[in-house]
């Protein structure tokens, strides 16, 4: 979701470290070991943390703040592929690789970045294989988003598709909490492939129907999540 804190200077690197499945495993003392090896920086909105072309050489985790990663088209239409939010990370194919970025990763809004050197991550990997474990599980999700995201975008029907959106955020464990949407109408419909004006029609429709109840631009409650799930 996206932070309402104002991001502060660093004060505790083990808090971002805690918020990353790749780390949150290690106990107190190995944390403390990786905490000595993290710098930080802070950016502010409309940097750019990458460009295409650009290598990484760290790894990044969002501390506080939101950081989007998109694409231009040979048009130069803009493609949304997600939208970083506080314990998100990126960076991690130079571990393995050397390629450079085919994207863009544009700060949203003050963000501070906590940044492990790639060097020192090959330590850590070496010294804690579980942590390599952990890369591969995250990239294994990470496909299966990328490969959802391609199903919602070659679907023809953009209800299908914001529906199936609307039901990735959905905790069926706490349904009275209302879902909220990380990204503004315009971002999100660029990742759906849309329009923002066909998105608020269709949010409209759905409420009309029942589906849902708007509390805000950012606020959506899902009452009948059943009708939503059979648009899938």
């Amino acid at each position: 979701m996206p932070n309402d804190v104002t991001c502060h200077h660093f004060h505790d690197d083990k808090n971002c470290l805690c918020q990353v499945p790749i780390f949150n495993h290690l106990d107190t003392s190995e944390l403390q070991k990786i905490i000595n090896l993290v710098d930080s920086k802070s950016y502010k909105k409309n940097d750019f943390l990458y460009q295409p072309g650009d290598y990484t050489t760290a790894l990044y985790v969002i501390r506080c703040g939101q950081v989007k990663i998109y694409r231009l088209s040979e048009s130069s239409k803009e493609q949304v592929i997600r939208i970083l939010k506080p314990g998100d990370f990126i960076g991690e194919s130079s571990i393995f690789t050397n390629s450079v970025h085919e994207s863009y990763a544009e700060i949203l809004e003050d963000t501070d970045i906590c940044i492990i050197e790639k060097d020192k991550l090959d330590d850590l990997m070496k010294k804690y294989p579980s942590i390599a474990l952990k890369f591969l599980e995250e990239f294994s999700k990470r496909i299966e988003k990328t490969e959802r995201q391609t199903t919602l975008i070659g679907s023809n029907s953009i209800d299908l598709r914001l529906a199936a959106y609307l039901i990735n955020l959905y905790d069926r464990k706490h349904p009275k909490t209302p879902i909220k949407l990380t990204m503004t109408k315009k971002d999100l419909a660029s990742y759906l492939g849309t329009t923002p004006e066909t998105i608020s029609r269709k949010l409209g429709k759905f409420e009309d129907s029942g589906y849902i109840r708007q509390i805000s631009n950012k606020e959506i409650l899902i009452l009948d999540s059943e009708a939503l799930e059979l648009m899938e």
